[in-house]
């Protein structure tokens, strides 16, 4: 796209809007697919999550989206305060990598970066 052009944003005549209160990534070498859900809990047994839309994007997109969604985030919360995420929503922390990775240059910088990130997004968090 041209530098010097300017850019008119409009939604398409099927443009709908969505509300998710779950997301799941799957990814591959080409893209990002983004599915998005909603948490069904009407059965007593069983917690279903009803996903209802999917979009995928190219990694670069991706690395941009991450920006734009921190930078939100980050406004948010030094607007509004940082909401304190219950202990039952918080993925995993990072495990280093084992067996013949633990020796991998890709995978150790793989798990710093994994490290510093969880710890930035979950700074109460002792690991």
């Amino acid at each position: 796209m041209p530098d010097d052009k300017a850019i008119k944003i409009e939604n398409h005549e099927d443009f709908t809007e969505d509300y998710a209160n779950n997301v799941f990534f799957e990814s591959s070498v080409w893209d990002l697919k983004i599915l998005f859900g909603n948490l069904d809990q009407s059965s007593s047994e069983v917690l279903v999550i009803r996903r209802h839309t999917a979009i995928s994007i190219p990694w670069l997109q991706a690395r941009l989206m991450s920006y734009f969604l921190h930078l939100n985030v980050s406004i948010h919360e030094h607007s509004n305060g940082s909401e304190p995420m219950p202990k039952r929503l918080l993925p995993p922390p990072p495990t280093p990598p084992i067996g013949e990775l633990a020796n991998d240059p890709t995978a150790l910088a793989a798990y710093e970066d994994y490290l510093q990130i969880y710890k930035q997004h979950f700074p109460d968090q002792n690991i």
